[in-house]
C-alpha cells in the first residue's frame, strides 16, 4: 500500500517497502524473490505508516487480508493498496515425520483440493470487505473531530449564554434591591438612605467645594391631599422632583427624605444663587396648582444649612439634614419668610469666597 497521491511506484525489484518485524521470515522470502528491493522493518503499523507519509519507504508489504482490516481505520483513508504491485507467494505446511503426520496432511491437502476456485473468491472476498475493524477514541475523534468541536463550541456557547443571562438577571435583581433600597419608588429620587450615600461620596470628592444643604417642606401637605386629593398630592411631589432634576448638576444631589420633605445639596455660586433658585424651582411649585386653576398657592418652608469644612472632614449627613431641618422648622412657625439660614455668617462667607472665584478670570482677563 502507498498514499493515494502517488500514481506510480517503482518495479519490485527497486522499491524501498516497509514491512513489521513479525514479518522478518517473510522478509527473506522476498529479498530472495526480488533481488533489489530495500525492506525496513517497524514495530507496528503505526510506525511503519508513519516512515511511509514522511517518504522513508515508497510502500509498505503486507498481506490483503490484513490490509482490508487496517485500511478500515479512518485515518489511513489516504492509503490505498496498489494492485499492480500485488504478487502471490505458495506457503506450505509442514510437520514432523510419522504416519500420523502424513495422514492429517493427506487429509488436509485433500479437503483444499476439494474447495472449488469459486468458493475460494468467496472467502477471499468475504474477508477483505467484511468490516471488522473497531473504532477506539482517537478514530472516532478523527472521523467526527470537526463535528465533536463544533458540538463543544455549540455546548459551551449555550453555556455562556446562560451564564450571561444568570448574571445579567443577578445584576438586574441587584439593581432591583439597590433602588429599593436607595430609591422612592414615587418620584425616583434618592430616599434618605440613597441621599446619604450620594452626599458622602460628593463630599469626598469634591473637598474643596462650597455646599449648602437645603431641607424643603411643602406647608400644610395634608390639607392638599384631604381637600384635592392624594393623586393631586402625588402630582405635585412629582412635578417637584421632575423640576429639581432638571436644575442641579452631576456635582449636586436631591432626595425625597420623608412624605413632603426634599432635601437638596447645592453648589454655592454666588450671590443670586438664592434668586435664581425661587425663580427657576420654587416658583414653578408654587403655582402649580393655580395654573391649573385648582387651588392656591403651595407654600414652601427651607431650611438651610452651609458646610463647613469640619463637615468635609467627618462627614456626618444625618447631622448636616439635623441642622437645616432646624431652620426649616423655625420658618414654619414665621409665616413671613420661606427661607432660613442655620448658620448665616457660614452662607455670607461662602458666598463671598464664591464671587471672589467668580470673578478672578474676568479680572485677569482686563489685567
Amino acid at each position: 500500500t502507498q498514499p493515494s497521491r502517488f500514481q506510480e511506484i517503482p518495479t519490485l525489484n527497486k522499491l524501498k517497502v516497509g514491512m513489521l518485524y513479525s514479518q522478518a521470515g517473510v522478509a527473506e522470502t522476498v529479498r530472495a524473490a526480488f533481488p533489489g528491493i530495500q525492506i525496513t522493518l517497524y514495530p507496528n503499523i503505526a510506525q511503519s505508516v508513519k516512515a511511509l507519509r514522511i517518504g522513508q519507504v515508497d510502500a509498505l508489504l503486507h498481506n490483503s487480508y490484513v490490509w482490508s482490516y487496517v485500511l478500515q481505520k479512518p485515518s489511513y483513508a489516504d492509503l490505498t493498496i496498489q494492485p499492480a504491485a500485488m504478487f502471490s507467494m505458495d506457503f506450505r505446511a509442514a510437520s514432523l515425520e510419522s504416519a500420523r503426520a502424513r495422514e492429517l496432511i493427506a487429509r488436509l491437502n485433500e479437503g483444499i483440493a476439494r474447495v472449488p476456485d469459486t468458493r475460494k473468491q468467496a472467502v477471499i472476498l468475504d474477508y477483505t470487505t467484511r468490516r471488522l475493524y473497531r473504532y477506539d477514541f482517537g478514530d472516532y475523534l478523527y472521523q467526527y473531530g470537526i463535528v465533536i468541536v463544533l458540538g463543544v463550541l455549540l455546548i459551551a456557547a449555550l453555556i455562556v449564554i446562560v451564564l450571561l443571562r444568570m448574571r445579567a438577571v443577578h445584576l438586574e435583581q441587584e439593581e432591583r434591591m439597590r433602588r429599593l433600597i436607595d430609591y422612592d419608588q414615587l418620584t425616583g429620587l434618592l430616599n434618605v438612605n440613597g441621599f446619604r450615600k450620594q452626599v458622602a461620596r460628593l463630599l469626598s470628592q469634591h473637598p474643596d467645594a462650597r455646599y449648602v444643604l437645603a431641607y424643603n417642606n411643602i406647608r400644610d401637605f395634608k390639607f392638599i391631599n384631604q381637600s384635592l386629593g392624594r393623586t393631586a398630592g402625588d402630582m405635585l411631589l412629582k412635578f417637584w422632583a421632575a423640576r429639581a432634576v432638571e436644575k442641579i448638576g452631576e456635582d449636586e444631589a436631591i432626595g425625597r427624605i420623608e412624605a413632603d420633605h426634599f432635601a437638596i445639596l447645592r453648589r454655592i455660586s454666588g450671590a443670586d444663587q438664592i434668586q435664581n433658585d425661587e425663580h427657576n424651582l420654587f416658583d414653578p411649585l408654587r403655582n402649580f396648582f393655580v395654573s391649573q386653576g385648582k387651588g392656591n398657592r403651595v407654600q414652601i418652608c427651607s431650611g438651610l444649612y452651609v458646610l463647613t469644612p469640619r463637615d468635609f472632614k467627618n462627614i456626618d449627613v444625618d447631622l448636616m439634614l439635623d441642622k437645616a431641618r432646624a431652620a426649616e422648622r423655625r420658618v414654619h412657625k414665621n409665616l413671613t419668610v420661606n427661607y432660613e439660614f442655620y448658620n448665616p455668617e457660614q452662607w455670607e462667607k461662602g458666598r463671598q469666597i464664591s464671587d471672589i472665584v467668580n470673578s478672578l478670570p474676568s479680572a485677569i482677563r482686563s489685567g
